[in-house]
């Protein structure tokens, strides 16, 4: 498990986003503050972890790739 940010956010103004595929024990979420990549958390694969945690350290904005973000095949390179 990766925890990263503000991944389990109190209060107003965050939007949660999650995919989970149980079949696959996989979890993740990542949490946004108006698009800004905040916080996240990742169960069961490792993949895009070093470049979700970059942008979140860098609170890069993700509206672009909001319905692909959490998707296998998402380029994390991009971030």
């Amino acid at each position: 498990m990766t925890s990263l940010g503000l991944a389990t956010p109190e209060g107003q103004g965050y939007e949660e986003i999650r995919k989970i595929k149980k079949e696959e024990g996989i979890y993740k979420k990542v949490v946004l503050q108006d698009g800004v990549l905040v916080g996240a958390i990742w169960i069961g694969t490792k993949k895009g972890i070093s470049e979700i945690a970059r942008a979140v350290n860098a609170k890069i904005k993700v509206n672009q790739w909001i319905n692909t973000l959490l998707d296998d095949s998402f380029d994390f390179s991009v971030l």
